[in-house]
């Protein structure tokens, strides 16, 4: 994990031409491990960066009650 922003989102940082799903899925244990709902995988090598920006949620069935 990279970062973790206001205790809310948790911020994975890349810079690699392609983002192949295991970093996807990375992203989603730190989610789980930490029980916070939202992630970004922010991929730094795009020529634009809002199209390296992929957000991740938790569905509800993951979070601790």
């Amino acid at each position: 994990m990279d970062l973790l922003v206001e205790d809310l989102v948790i911020v994975e940082n890349k810079a690699i031409s392609e983002v192949p799903p295991i970093h996807k899925m990375i992203l989603m244990s730190y989610l789980k491990v930490t029980s916070k709902r939202i992630g970004l995988l922010i991929n730094f090598h795009e020529q634009i960066l809002k199209d390296g920006i992929h957000r991740i949620l938790l569905p509800d069935k993951y979070l601790s009650k």
